[in-house]
């Protein structure tokens, strides 16, 4: 794919959930896309998937690490991951479900 296909799947899919006003939140119209993407590693390409039958085919996914063990919290997670995984999170949330659906109007 080409980083103009890239861009165009993220841009439907910011339109698809809403995101269409810049003063608020993002506007899939204006907002920048920056292309990320690499190519898959030779030696991962080769471990999972190379010369491999479909029974020997593997997956090449790779994790996230975030955070850090510390007393900051009860969980044991940083306050700034905290914040953004919990409270941060769970209030965009809600704001954007109250924003696409008007609940007030229903009888």
């Amino acid at each position: 794919m080409t980083i103009h296909e890239y861009e165009i799947i993220v841009r439907n899919t910011l339109k698809r959930v809403g995101f269409d006003d810049a003063e608020h939140s993002i506007d899939y119209r204006t907002c920048k896309i920056h292309d990320l993407i690499d190519q898959q590693s030779p030696d991962i390409a080769q471990a999972v998937h190379v010369n491999k039958s479909d029974e020997e085919i593997g997956a090449g996914d790779q994790g996230l690490m975030s955070g850090y063990a510390t007393n900051e919290t009860r969980s044991m997670m940083p306050s700034s991951f905290q914040l953004a995984k919990g409270q941060l999170a769970i209030g965009v949330s809600d704001q954007w479900w109250e924003q696409l659906y008007n609940f007030d109007d229903i009888s």
